[in-house]
């Protein structure tokens, strides 16, 4: 594939993403609609509808005219998942999404996550630390120990007792919250 194919296809959310230039909230989110234009074809009503779209998504909209670099560590993720989801990706990865969100917008971002990939059919793929994150939002698990695959299946089939304590090499107790059962 060339790199324009590529781009329309994946998108990337990195843990962090730092500019050195004033970029509004607009202009970050809108570079995720680059993979589209070209010297010749500029930005567009249907690309400005998207951004606005990505943007209330995530609820960013708020931001819209601020400096990327005066946000938040929470504010400024949320950012790049609407540039991100601005890009129309079939594939999305995503690493460690909720790493500087308050608990209420980790949630929040999860869910979003959860709803592009089950009606929007965007394939996810997301590195997760949080053991309970992953166990709420992800339909199958894999669990690497020293760079090696080992284990993988649903949450259910991957979270037990033998695994985490070989994972964490420490003495584990696994409860199953009934909040989410």
């Amino acid at each position: 594939l060339k790199s324009r194919q590529r781009a329309q296809m994946v998108a990337v959310v990195p843990q962090s993403y730092h500019v050195e230039y004033d970029f509004t909230v607009e202009d970050i989110v809108m570079m995720g609609r680059n993979p589209y234009l070209s010297f010749r074809k500029k930005e567009g009503q249907k690309d400005r509808d998207i951004v606005a779209r990505a943007m209330e998504m995530t609820n960013t909209e708020v931001f819209f005219k601020r400096c990327y670099n005066e946000l938040s560590g929470g504010e400024r993720q949320r950012v790049i998942l609407a540039r991100a989801i601005a890009q129309q990706p079939r594939i999305i990865l995503l690493d460690e999404p909720t790493s500087a969100l308050d608990v209420h917008h980790q949630i929040e971002v999860m869910e979003l996550i959860t709803k592009l990939n089950r009606e929007e059919h965007m394939t996810v793929l997301a590195v997760l630390h949080d053991i309970n994150m992953a166990s709420r939002f992800c339909q199958r698990m894999i669990m690497l120990k020293d760079g090696v695959v080992y284990t993988d299946g649903t949450p259910r089939e991957v979270i037990d007792r033998p695994n985490m304590e070989s994972l964490y090499d420490m003495k584990l107790m696994i409860r199953e919250s009934p909040l989410f059962s």
